[in-house]
């Protein structure tokens, strides 16, 4: 019984050459779910603008003061909260 290198030679170059494809597959559809991801961050720290309607923690404001940090948001007639710009989920129509 013989080993037949030629064989074992072929086949892990195979086994590489798959596990590469698979390896740019999996980076290039992960760089594009980063790139959108970005895409809303940025698009929705663009929109806090006072005056705006916002989500955060499941809790609806109209943002009354915008801070380089902190947002003040008012959740009820006369309550205001204050809290971090990139806790803000989603912009309210």
């Amino acid at each position: 019984m013989t080993i037949e290198w030629n064989i074992i030679l072929w086949c892990c170059i195979t086994i590489s050459v798959i596990m590469i494809i698979f390896v740019l597959i999996y980076y290039i559809m992960t760089a594009r779910m980063m790139k959108r991801k970005r895409q809303e961050i940025i698009t929705l720290t663009d929109g806090i603008k006072v005056g705006k309607k916002v989500m955060f923690a499941g809790i609806v404001g109209k943002i009354v003061s915008v801070n380089d940090e902190f947002l003040k948001i008012e959740v009820a007639k006369g309550v205001t909260l204050e809290v971090n710009r990139f806790a803000v989920t989603n912009l309210v129509d």
